[in-house]
């Protein structure tokens, strides 16, 4: 026989309910009453559940938030969606998060990459999805996260300042399936190259990718000149499509 778990409040939040060692659940439906009277912005009321060992499995939340100072009722269902034994579809409409600085477009200093070295690029300006499967800049607003299961892609292209000296410009991750944190051919470009123009050498980086909630991804830039040098512009644009059910990275793949 089910019995249902109840718990009068009202509890700040975030309020968690572990189940004892002697009990065991299935989540049919959750429920829970937010009073947002407090809050000091709009906000979403999420659900989650963990294993025993801490490890997130489920996240949950209404696809609007709810204003600052207003209350509301949510009912999550997740766990009454029809089981499938299809794959994970990557179709649909994606969400979109993009990060940029410019000092010619928005009026941003430029990033001064000292002689020699690699450098996360802080985003001045970030544009974020509504559903929240992208957050961020954050931990030094340089950190964009993944909040879902989810298969992405990625841009990167960093404008630095003209000049006859190596640059590179990495996209870092801790992506499951394609390795990350390289600098290739399309990344890279030697002091002595014929593409240097006579405002911005343009360099750019992509990763398609698959991430587990949580996970990371950051930008950086590399000067391989003797002295510093700037980056003028750099753009991020990440796109994510949900895969339903996704955990883990291929046995054996380099990552």
């Amino acid at each position: 026989m089910s019995v249902p778990i109840t718990r009068d409040g009202p509890y700040a939040a975030p309020y968690a309910y572990q189940l004892a060692a002697s009990e065991s659940w299935q989540a049919l439906t959750i429920s829970a009453t937010f009073d947002g009277s407090g809050a000091s912005g709009s906000f979403y009321p999420c659900c989650s559940i963990y294993t025993q060992d801490g490890k997130l499995v489920s996240r949950d939340f209404p696809s609007a938030s709810v204003a600052a100072g207003a209350s509301a009722e949510v009912t999550y269902h997740p766990f009454l969606r029809t089981a499938t034994s299809a794959a994970p579809s990557s179709g649909g409409t994606p969400s979109v998060a993009t990060f940029y600085r410019s000092t010619f477009v928005a009026g941003d200093l430029p990033q001064t990459i000292a002689a020699g070295d690699t450098a996360n690029l802080v985003w001045a300006h970030a544009k974020l999805p509504s559903d929240g499967s992208i957050t961020g800049p954050f931990i030094g607003d340089v950190y964009a996260q993944m909040n879902i299961g989810c298969m992405a892609d990625a841009w990167l292209r960093v404008g630095w300042e003209d000049g006859a000296y190596e640059k590179a410009a990495v996209l870092g991750t801790n992506s499951r399936i394609v390795p990350a944190d390289a600098v290739t051919s399309s990344s890279y470009m030697a002091g002595a190259s014929p593409l240097r123009v006579d405002t911005n050498d343009w360099v750019s980086d992509a990763v398609p990718a698959a991430y587990e909630a949580n996970d990371l991804l950051h930008a950086y830039a590399i000067n391989g000149d003797t002295a510093a040098r700037d980056v003028n512009e750099a753009w991020l644009v990440i796109r994510v499509w949900p895969a339903t059910g996704y955990n883990g990275g291929i046995p054996g793949w380099p990552q």
